[in-house]
């Protein structure tokens, strides 16, 4: 298995099962992508307000918050939709 190549593509991952947050920080690692994992909705507002995120990678069911408050969104509906700070 060889080194993979860097994608210039920066994640956030939110989740707050760690062994899922750890197989999705792998995987995409293993792809080239950079990634950043963080475990509530705080947080992840929190890091994309400093950081431009290419994708963030939600999970519905955060703690303290919902996915569509965490990315930014006014509707359940538009948490895959990519948004500005």
């Amino acid at each position: 298995m060889g080194v993979p190549e860097v994608i210039d593509m920066r994640l956030l991952v939110a989740e707050d099962d760690r062994r899922l947050a750890g197989l999705l920080r792998r995987g995409l690692e293993g792809e080239g992508y950079a990634v950043d994992v963080v475990g509530t909705a705080e947080e992840t507002r929190w890091l994309a307000a400093d950081i431009p995120y290419d994708t963030i990678v939600l999970d519905v069911m955060l703690p303290m918050g919902t996915a569509s408050t965490s990315a930014g969104t006014s509707e359940p509906g538009d948490a895959g939709r990519r948004f500005s700070s």
